[in-house]
This record gives structure tokens, C-alpha cells and sequence, in this order.
């Protein structure tokens, strides 16, 4: 990241902009379950109360167990496979348990298909549970739904939060002094127009206290992501964000905007 920082200064620094260049955290990006069932408007059979994990990825199985257990590498991986393929809900759920496997985010049974009911007895009946998703579209356009659901940051999400903060304070450089800025910002916008607050005006001032209070105002280069609720803040104060992403990717190739 050392690189892309200095290149940033040498462009950005002597025009005023305040750099922080925060590495990317997959976590952020990763959908919750609750928000893959939500797109696929599944049923869920298993496992209500552990939609709140993160899908780090997904994966059709559609060889046969022993084949399909080598390519469980990753956890939190999100399994997609037919309704009737009990053997490999079953053994899925044994590798969840098992300490040579990594964890499952879950699994999506395609097809409207069910289990076979003595399957999902054996399910109930398991100690580490896992959702259990169907849905009635087939596995190709099920899969290809599982891959377009995005993160969603929202208000009630701790972990991300917390994630987001931790990051942000972790790696911008001097924070008081960029919050006095953005303080000391409002407060002239608020003191040049005493008597009059216009919506935009006031817009300006409410994303400026509350990008302070919760240190969120950030362009997040080595990823590279732009916090979408930022925009109107960054427009008024850095310029147009969709230019500053592009400056941004330029320098990431190595290449001068």
C-alpha cells in the first residue's frame, strides 16, 4: 500500500486533500445469508437462527461426495446444489462439523425439491446447524443469483460497523485534525448564512456532523471502493467521487490521471 500512498501525496497533498489508504476487508463485502434467502426467495428449512453469517463464497456441487469434499478450502462458503441430493446435505453437514473442513455458510437446494423426510430428521437432530435453504429456480440460475446479491452496510449491522471504524481509525493519519476540518467547514457554512438555511444547506451541515460522529467520510483506494453515503459530502468538499475513483484506479495501474 506504501506505493499508492506516496503516489496519492505527490498528486493529491498540495491541493488540500486530506489521503488514507485503507486495505480492502472482504468482510465488508460479503452478503449475509438472510440477504441470499431474501434474493431467492427460499425457504429456509434449517437453521433460522444462524442467517446472520457472511457468505464468503459459493459453490455448485454437483459430483458426488467424495469428488466434492476436495473442493471445500474456504470458510463460510455458500453450497448450491440440487433438492434431491441428500448425500451431499449429509456429508456437507459432517465436514461443517469436522475440524478438517472449513465452515459452511450454508447450503441452497435448487429445484423446489426436498430432502427426503428421514434426511431432514437426521438434520434436526445434528448439533452444529447450518441454514438450510429452498428455492424453486434450478441450480444454474440459482447459483448465478447466489453471485449477484451485494453487501449491504446497514444501520443494524454491529460487526460491520465496528469493522468499518476500526479500519478507518486504524489508517487516517492525524483524525482530530479531520474532524476539525469538516467542523470547522460546517461551522463557516453555518456562520456565512445566519439567517437563512436553505435544504441543500442543511443537508450539507447534517452530513457533516454526522460524517464526523460515526468517521466514516473516507475513499477507500486498494479495493477500491467509494462509500456510496459519502457522495454528496465528497462532491461538495474533494470534487466529483466519480473522478476521484478514476484518478484513483489510474494510480492503482501505476499510471498518472
Amino acid at each position: 500500500m506504501e506505493p499508492l500512498r506516496q503516489e496519492l501525496e505527490r498528486e493529491y497533498k498540495e491541493k488540500g486533500y486530506r489521503l488514507a489508504v485503507i486495505p480492502n476487508d472482504k468482510r465488508l463485502s460479503c452478503p449475509r445469508m438472510s440477504d441470499v434467502v431474501k434474493a431467492l426467495r427460499g425457504q429456509v428449512l434449517s437453521g433460522h437462527n444462524y442467517l446472520n453469517g457472511l457468505v464468503r463464497s459459493s459453490m455448485v456441487c454437483a459430483m458426488q461426495l467424495q469428488n466434492a469434499l476436495k473442493w471445500f478450502k474456504e470458510d463460510f462458503t455458500l453450497l448450491v446444489t440440487s433438492g434431491d441430493r441428500g448425500d451431499i446435505v449429509v456429508g456437507a453437514l459432517q465436514a461443517h462439523q469436522s475440524r478438517n473442513y472449513p465452515s459452511l455458510a450454508g447450503i441452497i437446494l435448487t429445484g423446489g425439491v426436498l430432502p427426503d423426510a428421514s434426511i431432514l430428521r437426521l438434520v434436526d437432530g445434528l448439533p452444529a446447524r447450518v441454514p438450510i435453504v429452498s428455492v424453486q429456480t434450478g441450480t444454474f440460475e440459482a447459483a448465478s443469483l447466489v453471485n449477484s446479491v451485494h453487501a449491504r452496510l446497514r444501520s443494524t449491522d454491529q460487526e460491520k460497523i465496528s469493522l468499518s471504524i476500526a479500519a478507518f481509525e486504524s489508517h487516517m493519519d492525524d483524525l482530530a485534525a479531520f474532524e476539525r476540518s469538516i467542523l470547522g467547514s460546517c461551522n463557516n457554512t453555518r456562520q456565512s448564512h445566519s439567517r437563512v438555511m436553505t435544504p441543500k444547506m442543511f443537508m450539507y451541515v447534517t452530513w457533516c456532523r454526522s460524517i464526523v460522529s460515526i468517521r466514516l467520510s473516507l475513499v477507500i483506494v486498494s479495493g477500491i471502493l467509494t462509500k456510496h453515503s459519502s457522495f454528496s459530502l465528497l462532491q461538495v468538499q474533494f470534487g466529483a467521487a466519480s473522478q476521484i475513483q478514476q484518478n484513483a484506479h489510474c494510480l492503482a495501474r501505476g499510471n498518472r490521471p
